[in-house]
Parts: structure tokens; sequence; C-alpha cells
């Protein structure tokens, strides 16, 4: 069906005429196919499959499929009659809804087995592992570690866009909840993600390099190729030819990989993200990936890497948090300004919560009337999600690196209409574009982490209550809490005493030297050692903004990776931009220095003042930072940069409810 431009009496006249043809009631017990096209008003004038399918529902029929563009001026879907069953006295009775959604007519479910099941989703991009919400788990999950571009040798994402490689011959070393982890591509281009641990004598293999395919440890030379299989061992080869014996050998190598395939983990590449299962690796199931919806309006995805000196809890906490937005940020870079996140609006905000089949969220408007323009939702264990009618859509993929650091995947999505087209054909524009958002984004992160630096040392070392009196909003970080605490228990009940869902020990069935500690072997010592040792505040930046750790001639050693690369953490590498940015304004605004807690913050740009080391479970202890840079060597000041955004129409580039 069609409608357009026309009165909104008659459409409901025809839509009731429509339904009441595809009801329980007509055709003999017929069941009927509905396929509208185009504009849902006056009945639904949001894009969000949630409110569709309830009002589809209400009218006796199930929505077998559902897309909407444009911010709901547009919608396709696919219903069909319910099931119904005949009375003696000739009347029909229709299943009632239960809370498990469910087809019942026969057409229909004919129908959906063909073009997939209903997933209601107020975002584009759907959760596919609806159990987590009933029976909340960190395990046997997928959890997004990286960008491809990460893994093939690009230090950035600007880097990446510009194709720019920095080296293509290192593996990716990272952790997630802990665990020491290294990825490569083997022969076939596929990830091959395995422990950050050779099973010759423990060293970190990702010291080494991959070398067509193969990742070569650093030590003596061993190498692993397709999930982790130990390809060679130079060694064997040390023997009078007359003794080589390629069969034990071979062997030899077999028993290395058997005993290695418990520290090889399932990894996939999908949809711009690398993602490792936490889990049995045979219990891998890619059909519980979370996927954007078929046929949604096409965007360009913007990718930026955050590293923060706090524990995963509080990013999740923060980015549920609507109210911040205005309060904090307060209009600090002109995306937000623009839809007006600014603390003078904050008394207008309106907040409802929802649940649908991927999570738990927010819906949010300015004002009592009108419909929602912004949401955010909680997809467990650790994925945040911002959204709006136009389409636009960023996913905060918050990965638990070890208890006091974390690191985030933000991926914004930009509708791609007409102009954005036409902008990201033009070259170097992509590079630019990327620039632009990620210094957005440091921003916003530099301004969020020292909030967030403070409320970890108060809770975290002087025992103040996570929260003590709720206010607006809060309700859904309540839910998150409610969520994590029964996760927690359910570790509980799988391991006993133990309720933490990092990382503990590498667990190995037989071992040459099992234990082997400076302190001795008994397991209780070399337990005890271990705890303390995994609390150590080590640098993870020197004050050029690189890497710490332990140097060395031929490769330097690592401890804490992934090392914080990015801002919050390390914001040492846009000082200048800093410099650039106060200068621009103080020269075209005549306006006076960004902050004076800049200045607090970062000794004005020059000296070591305190506050300036960045360590794990330290930090960051001052605030915002103006990030306002173009690419690479472009400083660019507010102004150009609001200017930018309107001239290329992407003022939609949000951090939204």
């Amino acid at each position: 069906m069609y409608f357009s431009n026309v009165d909104e009496d008659a459409v409901r006249n025809i839509m009731g005429k429509l339904f009441d043809f595809a009801g329980p009631k007509a055709n003999g017990g017929a069941e009927t196919m509905l396929c509208f096209t185009d504009s849902l008003k006056p009945f639904v004038d949001v894009p969000f499959t949630s409110e569709t399918n309830a009002w589809f529902s209400s009218r006796g029929v199930d929505l077998l499929q559902h897309r909407a563009r444009w911010g709901g001026a547009v919608h396709f879907a696919l219903a069909a009659s319910r099931g119904f069953a005949k009375n003696s006295d000739g009347t029909a009775t229709v299943p009632s809804s239960s809370k498990e959604r469910e087809i019942t007519g026969t057409l229909g479910k004919y129908v959906a087995g063909k073009v997939g099941g209903l997933v209601n989703s107020y975002t584009p991009t759907q959760a596919n592992n609806p159990d987590l919400l009933e029976n909340p788990t960190f395990e046997n999950v997928w959890y997004a570690v990286a960008y491809p571009w990460q893994i093939d040798g690009y230090k950035n994402a600007v880097d990446a866009a510009l194709q720019k490689k920095v080296s293509s011959d290192k593996p990716f070393a990272t952790r997630l909840w802990g665990e020491p982890l290294v990825i490569y591509r083997d022969q076939d281009g596929a990830p091959t993600c395995v422990s950050d641990v050779c099973p010759h004598r423990s060293a970190p293999l990702s010291m080494g390099t991959v070398e067509n395919g193969e990742l070569v440890c650093f030590y003596h030379g061993w190498r692993y190729g397709k999930n982790g299989e130990c390809t060679d061992v130079p060694t064997l080869r040390a023997v009078a030819p007359e003794k080589m014996n390629k069969e034990k050998d071979k062997k030899f190598r077999e028993r290395v990989s058997s005993g290695f395939c418990s520290k090889h983990h399932a990894v996939v590449e999908h949809e711009g993200l690398i993602w490792v299962w936490r889990g049995d690796v045979l219990s891998a199931d890619v059909s519980k990936l979370p996927s954007k919806r078929k046929g949604d309006m096409e965007t360009v995805p913007m990718d930026t890497v955050l590293d923060y000196s706090v524990d995963y809890s509080y990013i999740v906490e923060n980015n549920l948090d609507s109210p911040h937005l205005f309060y904090l940020h307060d209009g600090s870079v002109p995306p937000i300004e623009s839809i007006g996140m600014m603390a003078k609006n904050l008394e207008q905000l309106r907040l409802s919560k929802f649940q649908d089949d991927c999570g738990y969220g927010h819906l949010g408007k300015l004002g009592d009337t009108g419909r929602p323009k912004k949401l955010i939702r909680f997809d467990p264990p650790n994925i945040v999600r911002h959204g709006g009618v136009s389409g636009f859509e960023e996913e905060f993929h918050i990965i638990p690196i070890a208890p006091y650091r974390t690191r985030v995947l933000l991926r914004q999505h930009l509708p791609k209409g007409p102009i954005l087209s036409t902008i990201t054909s033009v070259p170097l524009m992509k590079p630019f574009l990327t620039a632009l958002v990620n210094n957005w984004n440091y921003h916003i992160g530099l301004e969020d982490a020292a909030v967030m630096q403070g409320q970890a040392h108060l809770i975290e070392d002087f025992g103040a209550p996570r929260m003590t009196y709720g206010g607006l909003g809060d309700d859904l970080i309540q839910k998150f809490w409610s969520w994590r605490k029964k996760a927690h228990e359910s570790l509980k009940e799988k391991e006993g005493e133990i309720s933490s869902p990092y990382f503990n020990v590498f667990e190995h069935s037989a071992a040459g030297i099992p234990t082997g500690t400076s302190y001795g072997d008994d397991p209780k010592v070399a337990s005890k050692v271990r705890s303390a040792s995994r609390v150590r505040q080590i640098p993870l930046v020197n004050d050029d903004g690189g890497e710490s750790g332990t140097w060395g001639i031929k490769q330097n050693y690592v401890q804490n990776t992934p090392h914080a690369e990015f801002p919050p953490m390390n914001y040492k590498a846009y000082k200048n931009v800093l410099f650039w940015d106060d200068l621009t304004k103080n020269l075209m605004l005549g306006q006076e220095p960004s902050s004076t807690m800049i200045k607090t913050s970062m000794s004005d740009l020059g000296s070591n003042a305190e506050g300036t080391g960045v360590r794990e479970g330290t930090g960051v202890r001052s605030r915002q930072v103006a990030a306002a840079a173009a690419v690479g060597f472009i400083a660019v000041s507010p102004v150009l940069v609001a200017s930018a955004s309107n001239l290329l129409g992407i003022t939609t580039i949000t951090f939204p409810l």
C-alpha cells in the first residue's frame, strides 16, 4: 500500500477496512498477507520496530519484517493475519499474545521461515543473543576486541583511511577480561586469536612477527599457523641429516598443537570489527553476533578508539547517563550544541524506559510534546548503543581490558544520503572527516575521564557508595547493575567463591616445569605473588606519548597490552592541538584560553606537573581538553570545525540520547 500527503481521516478509514478484511471474521477463515510501503502516518511516526510491531499487533496481525528510513517517513513492512480457531457458534478465537512473541498464522509462519524472524530493536543494529537478558552471564559471548585495521598494521583510523600502514609484520596484542591475547591473520587472511604465551617457554608471542600467515615466536622461532597450529620448530632440525626423523618431528608438533589448542579462541571478522568468543571454542555460534538489519539505510562508519584508566563499569554507566550530556558537556563540541544538549535545556529533558529484544534503554526528547528523538540502550554484557530517528547510530564496545583499564571501540554510523555520499567520494575527505570525528570524541572522552577517575578513587579506595540517591535516568544504571549482579552470581554457581569474570591463571594439563616462580613452587605462595603483581602501577606511556615497558635492543616488551595509544589516557599527542586551538580562538575571536583546568592538568603545555603521568589505575586527573584537529598536520579552530560541519551537512554527528 502507498500513502503520501492525503487526508488522515481517509487513511484511517481505508486502514480500518483493510484490517477488517484481514481479521479472523472475514474471508471464511482465509489468511491474508499485507505488504506496506511508504508512510504509516498518522499511526506510526517513528522508525522504531517496537512501536511498529505494537501497532500491527493491536490490529490483530503479525508483523513479519520491518525496515524504516528517513526518521520514519518511509516504512517497509510485511505482515500476515494471525491464526485463529473457529468456535462451535461460528465465531473465531485469536490466540492471546505472550511475552515470547510467536507467529500464529500458517501463512505467517511459512513466510517468516523464508525471510527470517522479526527482532524488535530500537536501533538498526540488533543483538542476536536474547538469552543474555534472562540469563545474565559474561561467558559464551562474543566481544569486539579490535578493528580490522588494527590487526593489519595501521596506527589509527586516520592512517587506515589514508592507507598509511606502519607495519604489517607485527601481531596485534590486547587483553580481554585480563587475559593476554594475540591476533594475527593466517595464510588465508582470516584472523586467528591465541593466548599471548608460547607453549615452549611462555615467552610473549606478541613480541614476535607474522611471516606468510604464521606467527613466529621471538625467542626460539617456533611457528604457529591457522588456529594456532604449530607448523615449525627450528631446533628439530638441529641434528645430523641421517638422524632426522620427520615422522617423530610431526608427532611432536602435533603434541604442541594439541596442548596449545586450549589457548586458541574462536575469532571472526564481522561488520567492521574483530570479535572473540569468550567460552568453549566448540560452542562459538556466529548466529549470536550482533548484525545490522538488511535493507536499512546505508551508512558511512567512523571508527574511534578510546583508552581509559578505570574499570569498564564506570564507562557503561557514563554512556547510559543522559543528563550528564547536557550538564557536563554543555554543548562543548559543535554536534552536541547543534541538537540542544546544553545545561540550559536540561529541565526540558524527558525520558521514558523501554525493553526490546536486545536490551534495556531510554527514549529521550525535549519537552512534553512531540515524538522521541534520541535513544540509549544497554546490550549485555558490554555494549551501549545511542541512536536517533535520523538513522544515525553509534555503538560503544566497552572492552574490559583489566580491573583498572578499559578500551572503547566507538563506531559511529552516519546516514549516507546524497550529500555525504558526494563528500566522501572526494579524495582525502574521508580521512578529514575521520580526524574531525575522532577529535570530537577525544574531547568528550577527556571531559568524562576526569570525573570517572574521581569516582573510581572515592569508590574503590575509600568505599564511597556507587550511588546513594538516584536521579533522572539513573533507573537505567540500576538496571545495568542488576544485570551485572546476576551475572556475577552465575559465576559463583559455576566456580564456587570466585565471582570475578577477570582472568586468573593460565590452565595447563601437563607441563615440564609447572610453576617455577621466583618465590618457589608452592602453589599457595605462587598464587599470592601473582595477585600482588597484577596491581603494580606500571606507566603505559612515556614523556613523548610512546609506549613504555621493558626496553630491549631488538624488541621491547609491553606488559600491560594494549599500550595506551589513545586519549583520554594518552592525551599528550594532542597538546600541540590545544596550543593552536587557544591561539586561533584568541586571535580570531578574542576569547580567553580554553580552561584554567587545562593549565592545571598539563602545566601550561610544558613541564611535568602533577596529573600528567599516565599510569594504569591512576590515569588523567584533570579534565577538559578542547581537541579540534583535522588531518595530522592541520589544526582547526572550533569556528572552522563548526563551519565545516554545517557545510558538509553532518551536524547529526552526535553523542545523542
